[in-house]
C-alpha cells in the first residue's frame, strides 16, 4: 500500500484512535497534507510498516501511536509538531534514527522505550531541543537536561560539560552501554534514570550530587570519582559520604558487582505463607511452573514474570522471553499478574488451571502467536487488553460467571469469526472486539447493560448490520442510514458511548421508557437534532451525551439522573429552556458551557455541587435560582455571564459565591 488516499479522504483532519491497529499489510504511509492529529495508537502494531511521510502541517502525535511498528527504521517528524504521547515510539524495535523538530513543547515519557536499535536523535533548527551526538537535551537558562539517551548506542560515554540534570529513565535499558562518566556539574540524577542498564559502570564525578527515585535500579557498579588522590568508591569527599548516599538510594546493586541472571531457574517473592514467581531465568521454550519451590506453595505469577517487556533486563534475556512456546501453569496458582505474557510473541499455547480466579490486565496482550488459551471458570471478568493483539486466536469459549468484559480485551484479535458472550455479562469496555475484522457472529446476552465506544468497530459483524439502530442485545450500539427519524425499540435498556455521534442528519429521536443510561457523546455533534424526549426511567447521563447539538432547543432531564456530566450540553447555542429534577446531586464541569441563548435556570433544592464553569459564556443567561442545599459551588461555575443575577437566600452559598465572583445577588 504505498498511500492512504484509498482508505480517507484528502480533506481529513485527524487520523482517530487506534484507526490502523494492526494492520499487517500496510508498508509505506504517506498521510494527506490535510491532517493535523495523529490519535493515540492510530498506527500501533503496524508490524510491516517500514516507511512513513508525515503531512508538514501535523500538530500532535497521540500517546502509543506508533507502538509497537516493528520494521519501522527511520522518521522525521515536521516543524509544525508540538506535542508527542506518552510511548509514541515504544517497540518500534527497528527505528535506528529520528529527527524531532527543536520547537516541540511537549514529549511523553517513555517516548523511544524499547527501541533498541536507536542509535540517533536528530535536531532540527534552533530551540529548546537539542541533539549533542546523537543525544536529545533540552536547554535551559540555567544549563542542559539530558532526556533520552538512544537505547541502540554501545561502548562509553561522557556526560557534557554544562548538563545540570539527567531527566528520568534517560538511559532506562541501555543494555550496550559500557561505561558512564556523570561529569561534576550535573547536580541531580532522575527517577530510574538508570534502570536496567544490567552491565555498566557508572562514574560520578559531584560528590554533592542529588538523586531520584531508584536511578540504579537492577543496574551494576556504581561510585564516585576522585581524580586527584585516587581513593576508594568508599571514600568520604567532605560533608557527602558514599556508603551512607548508596545506602538511602534503594534496589542498587553492590558496587563492583555486576548483574548476573540468578542460577535458580525461578525467581520469588513471599506474599501471604506462599511464593510469588517473580521472573523466570531459564532458557526453555516449553515451560511448565513448579507448584512448590522449596517445600513452599506457588499460588501466583507476578506481573511481567514471563514478558520481555520486564524491567532490568538483558537483550538475550528479552529475546529467550520472545522465544518462549508454551506454558503449562501448576494446577494450584490462584493469580496471574499484570503483563504477565506481554508480548511473548512466540507464546503459541497456554493452559490456565480452573485454580485461577483472577488474571491481571494485558496478560497476554501482543502475544501475536497465540492460537489457543484455556480460561479458568472462577474469573468473574475479561481484563483490560487482555487478548490485545492476538492476532491468531480463531475463537474463544468465554466462561460462565464473568460479568464484565474490559476495553480492548480482544481488540486486534483479527481471525477471530465468532464469539458468545455468556448470560450474566453486563458491561463491555470501550473498543473490546474492535479490530476484529473477520467477527462475523456474536450471541449477546440478555443481562447486557452497557458497551463502550467502538466496541464492534472495523468487524463483519458491524459491517453487516441493515441500514437502522444497531443493537447489541438490548444496547444501542450504532445507527446506519439517512433517515432523519429515529425510532429505538421498546425494551432497549441502554444507549451506549458515541452511538450517535456525529450525526449530521438526524433531527428528532424517539428513546422509550426502558432505557436506563445513555453514554458519553451519545448525541454529540449532532448538529440537526431539534426534538428528543428523555425518557422517566433514565438513571446516568454521560460526559458530552448532547454536547455540540446546536439546534436542540428544550431539555427536560428526568428525575432519577443524579449527575450531569461534563460537558454534557455544551456548545447547545439554541437551548432555550433545562428542567433539571431534584434527584440531581452533582453538575460537573462545563455542563451547560455556551449555551448561549439560555436565559434562566432553576437549580433544584438537592443539589449539593457546582462545577468550575459549569455555565460558562451562557452570556443571555439573566437570572440564576440556587438552593440552600449547595455545598460546593466553584466560583467560576457562571463566568462569563454579563447579565446575571444570583438569586437565593440571604446568608447561603448563593451569596457567598455571587460576592466572590463579583456577580450581583438578589435575596428571595
Amino acid at each position: 500500500m504505498d498511500n492512504m488516499n484509498d482508505m480517507m479522504p484528502d480533506n481529513a483532519v485527524a487520523i482517530e484512535e487506534y484507526a490502523f491497529f494492526g494492520r499487517n499489510d500496510i508498508e509505506k504511509l504517506i498521510i494527506p497534507e490535510s491532517v493535523r492529529t495523529i490519535g493515540n495508537g492510530a498506527f500501533s502494531g503496524c508490524r510491516a510498516l517500514k516507511e512513513i511521510v508525515l503531512p508538514k502541517a501535523v500538530e500532535s502525535i497521540g500517546d502509543g501511536a506508533f507502538f509497537g511498528c516493528s520494521s519501522l527504521r527511520q522518521i522525521n517528524i515536521p516543524s509544525s509538531v508540538a506535542s508527542i504521547g506518552e510511548h509514541a515510539f515504544s517497540s518500534c524495535s527497528s527505528l535506528e534514527k529520528i529527527t524531532l523538530p527543536s520547537g516541540i513543547r511537549e514529549l511523553g515519557k517513555g517516548l523511544f522505550q524499547g527501541c533498541g536499535s536507536l542509535r540517533e536523535i536528530c535536531t532540527e533548527d534552533e530551540g529548546n531541543l537539542v541533539s549533542i551526538d546523537g543525544v536529545l537535551f533540552t536547554a535551559r537558562p540555567d544549563g542542559m537536561i539530558l532526556l533520552v539517551f538512544p537505547m541502540g548506542r554501545t561502548g562509553d560515554y561522557r556526560i557534557p560539560a554544562g548538563t545540570v540534570r539527567i531527566a528520568d529513565g534517560a538511559f532506562r535499558g541501555c543494555t550496550g552501554l559500557d561505561k558512564v562518566v556523570i561529569s561534576e556539574d550535573v547536580s541531580m540524577i532522575g527517577d530510574r534514570a538508570f534502570a536496567g542498564c544490567t552491565d555498566i559502570f557508572i562514574e560520578i564525578e559531584n560528590p554533592g550530587i542529588e538523586f531520584g527515585m531508584l536511578p540504579f535500579d537492577e543496574t551494576a557498579n556504581v561510585s564516585f570519582a576522585d581524580s586527584k588522590k585516587k581513593r576508594s568508591p568508599y571514600a568520604a569527599f567532605g560533608e557527602v559520604d558514599f556508603e551512607e548516599k548508596l545506602s538511602k538510594i534503594k534496589y542498587i546493586m553492590p558496587v563492583h558487582k555486576k548483574f548476573v541472571v540468578p542460577k535458580e531457574k525461578w525467581s520469588t517473592a513471599e506474599e501471604n505463607g506462599s511464593l510469588v514467581i517473580t521472573s523466570y531465568n531459564g532458557d526453555d521454550t516449553e515451560i511448565t511452573t513448579p507448584s512448590r519451590i522449596n517445600e513452599t506453595a506457588v499460588r501466583k505469577i507476578g506481573d511481567y514474570a514471563f514478558s520481555p517487556e520486564k524491567g532490568g533486563i538483558d537483550r538475550k534475556r528479552r529475546e529467550l522471553l520472545a522465544g518462549i512456546r508454551s506454558i503449562f501453569l501448576a494446577r494450584d496458582i490462584n493469580e496471574l499478574g499484570t503483563g504477565v505474557f506481554k508480548n511473548c510473541t512466540s507464546l503459541e499455547y497456554v493452559l490456565v488451571p480452573n485454580s485461577v480466579d483472577r488474571i491481571g490486565d494485558r496478560a497476554f496482550s501482543g502475544c501475536s502467536s497465540l492460537a489457543a488459551v484455556t480460561l479458568p471458570m472462577k474469573i468473574d471478568s475479561i481484563s483490560k487488553g487482555l487478548f490485545f493483539g492476538c492476532k491468531k486466536i480463531e475463537n474463544i469459549d468465554i466462561p460462565e460467571g464473568i460479568t464484565s468484559i474490559g476495553e480492548l480485551a480482544f481488540s486486534g484479535c483479527e481471525r477471530m469469526t465468532y464469539i458468545t458472550i455468556p448470560e450474566g455479562v453486563k458491561d463491555i469496555g470501550r473498543k473490546a472486539f474492535a479490530g476484529c475484522r473477520y467477527l462475523m457472529y456474536i450471541n449477546f446476552p440478555d443481562s447486557l447493560e452497557t458497551v463502550g465506544a467502538d466496541a464492534f468497530r472495523n468487524t463483519l459483524w458491524y459491517s453487516g448490520r441493515p441500514d437502522g439502530v444497531i443493537y447489541a442485545g438490548k444496547c444501542v450500539v450504532g445507527f446506519k442510514g439517512e433517515n432523519p427519524d429515529i425510532m429505538i425499540d421498546e425494551g432497549a435498556v441502554s444507549i451506549s458511548d458515541g452511538a450517535f455521534s456525529g450525526n449530521e442528519r438526524v433531527e428528532n429521536i424517539h428513546i422509550p421508557g426502558s432505557v436506563r443510561s445513555i453514554g458519553a457523546e451519545a448525541f454529540w455533534n449532532c448538529s440537526k437534532l431539534r426534538d428528543i424526549s428523555l425518557p422517566a426511567g433514565l438513571k446516568s447521563l454521560g460526559e458530552r451525551a448532547f454536547s455540540g447539538c446546536r439546534m436542540l432547543k428544550n431539555i427536560v432531564i428526568p428525575n432519577g439522573v443524579e449527575t450531569i456530566g461534563e460537558f454534557a450540553f455544551s456548545g447547545c447555542i439554541n437551548l432555550h429552556s433545562v428542567s433539571i429534577p431534584p434527584s440531581v446531586r452533582t453538575i460537573e464541569r462545563e455542563a451547560f458551557r455556551v449555551c448561549s441563548t439560555l436565559h434562566e435556570i432553576h437549580i433544584p433544592e438537592g443539589v449539593t455541587c457546582i462545577r468550575d464553569e459549569a455555565f460558562n459564556n451562557c452570556s443571555a443567561l439573566t437570572n440564576a435560582y440556587l438552593p440552600d442545599s449547595l455545598e460546593n459551588i466553584d466560583e467560576r461555575a457562571f463566568v462569563d455571564c454579563p447579565n446575571l443575577v444570583i438569586r437565593g437566600r440571604k446568608g447561603s452559598r448563593a451569596e457567598q459565591i455571587a460576592l466572590k465572583a463579583k456577580l450581583r445577588f438578589q435575596e428571595i
